[in-house]
């Protein structure tokens, strides 16, 4: 989060400051790409909790995602698969490029 946050400050310097329209559009371009991301996660972490979980947290990169739930007694094969339907469905994320991972 920490990342996303200095990328999105440099962006916005980028853009309040720079004389240059190619790089200025480029940082809008980048600055977009980030706040899509972090929208997009938001998102996917609501439906997973909406199952039932207490605590999830679902980071992307362009080609794979990771999720983290919070789960006492660890997840068994159906929740593992009623979360990837989620992340497949909502997401062009290949069912292989994502990690699910229990958290106690």
């Amino acid at each position: 989060i920490a990342s996303r946050n200095y990328q999105l400050e440099l962006y916005d310097s980028i853009i309040s400051t720079s004389s240059d329209a190619e790089e200025i559009a480029s940082a809008k371009v980048e600055r977009a790409k980030i706040a899509s991301r972090v929208e997009s996660e938001l998102v996917l972490e609501g439906l997973i909790a909406a199952c039932g979980y207490e605590d999830v947290i679902v980071t992307t990169t362009e080609d794979n995602t990771n999720v983290f739930v919070k789960t006492s007694a660890g997840l068994n094969s159906d929740e593992v698969a009623s979360i990837l339907s989620i992340l497949t469905t909502e997401t062009d994320v290949l069912a292989s490029n994502v990690k699910i991972i229990p958290v106690e």
